[in-house]
């Protein structure tokens, strides 16, 4: 886990979960992604409560395993005591709420306010605009539509719980930082499910770690396995002779070569429409760190050498 984390430290996913032990203490895993777009974990706690001084200790006695100044992004769900314990530790990193608890959040909401189902269905439509406007203009837009169609007691929930916490969860704002693309905390989803295929509520605290042990080496070979089928396979496209290409695939994993080779491509079909400054690049850049079509294509256009 140590290696794990000094590997792939920019963005970190903390989430706990629940019936794993007997004495039902929540378990706190704390997740990275890898190069091949996997989440792994690289620390997990059994605690005693959910309180903040509680999640404060956990995530400092996590700052005295790794350097968490190589910490970027951190993606929560949104409570507010896990909040406050990356913000005591990590007080200059971008936190992130994960997207599908922000909408949850809003419909439980809306399912207390005495509207038509017609009005329900606008101000959903009007809060996912707001959660994933591309621009300030965008949200602002919505936020004026909102404030038109809402009852007064939906604008008021939303003005003393989600106003002043926007940078995190409105998408203009968020994709100003790195994330790797993590919007929600789906892969922090997909890890708890693996691990309740070993863990259940019959377990005593012993058991339960000994289980999350064995999860995390089965993880550990996989990658492993991965990584030796990489190293062993010699990468090849069909019908496709581009040197650029050929440079990708052989330098990254398949899943950032994927994901390059397509900016390529779409730059290399479109080179007038995309190409801009690198000020101007599109979210790729600046939430995955890597080349997106703009700057493909503004290269093209400058006829300068596209190289890695």
């Amino acid at each position: 886990m140590r290696r794990t984390y000094e590997m792939f430290p920019e963005v970190l996913m903390v989430d706990g979960t629940y019936r794993v032990n007997k004495l039902r203490m929540p378990l706190y895993l704390l997740i990275v992604e890898d190069g091949y777009g996997q989440g792994r974990i690289v620390g997990f706690s059994l605690v005693a409560n959910e309180k903040r001084e509680t999640l404060k200790n956990l995530i400092g006695e996590f700052g005295q395993i790794h350097n968490l100044e190589k910490v970027k992004t951190v993606v929560v769900d949104k409570d507010q005591n896990e909040i406050a314990a990356v913000q005591k530790f990590m007080p200059e990193i971008s936190i992130q709420l994960c997207k599908f608890h922000i909408m949850q959040a809003f419909a439980r909401k809306l399912k207390k306010c005495a509207v038509t189902q017609e009005v329900q269905g606008t101000i959903t439509q009007l809060v996912r605009q707001m959660v994933y406007a591309k621009s300030k203009t965008a949200y602002d837009n919505s936020f004026g539509q909102l404030h038109n169609v809402a009852p007064q007691q939906f604008v008021d929930y939303y003005h003393k719980n989600w106003l002043e916490s926007a940078p995190m969860w409105c998408a203009y704002q968020t994709n100003m930082h790195i994330n790797l693309g993590n919007t929600t905390n789906n892969r922090m989803e997909s890890m708890n499910q693996k691990i309740k295929d070993v863990l259940h509520m019959n377990l005593s605290v012993p058991e339960a770690v000994q289980g999350l042990l064995l999860v995390c080496r089965a993880s550990n070979y996989a990658v492993r396995h991965r990584s030796f089928v990489q190293q062993m396979t010699v990468p090849y496209r069909l019908n496709d002779d581009d040197e650029v290409v050929d440079i990708v695939v052989k330098q990254l994993t398949p899943y950032a070569a994927n994901i390059v080779v397509h900016e390529f491509k779409t730059a290399r079909s479109q080179t007038e429409r995309y190409a801009c400054t690198p000020e101007k690049c599109c979210v790729l850049k600046t939430t995955m760190g890597l080349p997106c079509r703009h700057i493909f294509a503004t290269r093209m256009k400058k006829q300068m050498r596209l190289s890695f």
